[in-house]
């Protein structure tokens, strides 16, 4: 979940690292923050954020996709550690390529069996 965005390292723009930075890692930071305090004060809550295999396997030209990713690992761990004292799970999933329409014609493998 989130955007996909990248190029050669060399060429990428602030802007595109600014972007995908923003939608994917502090796009999930405030919406935990804002669900932990909920669950806080309701005795607990469970937090699931959707990561990817890029967090574990990145792939050419999408050092942005997969920085952010890796950091959501960080991000759900912290949650988890926080959360803890106050009943507050935090898990993190990792899918595959997932077909979407956005995405059809991409380089996935065509013998990945889709999601």
């Amino acid at each position: 979940s989130g955007v996909f965005d990248g190029g050669p390292i060399e060429d990428l723009s602030l802007e595109t690292w600014q972007h995908v930075v923003d939608v994917n890692l502090t796009g999930v930071f405030l919406c935990t923050r804002e669900a932990f305090k909920i669950m806080k004060a309701q005795g607990g809550g469970r937090i699931i954020n959707i990561g990817s295999i890029s967090a574990q396997m990145p792939r050419d030209n999408a050092s942005p996709y997969a920085t952010t990713k890796h950091a959501l690992v960080g991000l759900t761990k912290s949650t988890a550690l926080e959360g803890r004292e106050h009943g507050i799970s935090a898990s993190i999933l990792h899918p595959g390529n997932v077909v979407i329409e956005r995405r059809a014609g991409s380089t996935a493998s065509a013998d990945a069996e889709p999601m």
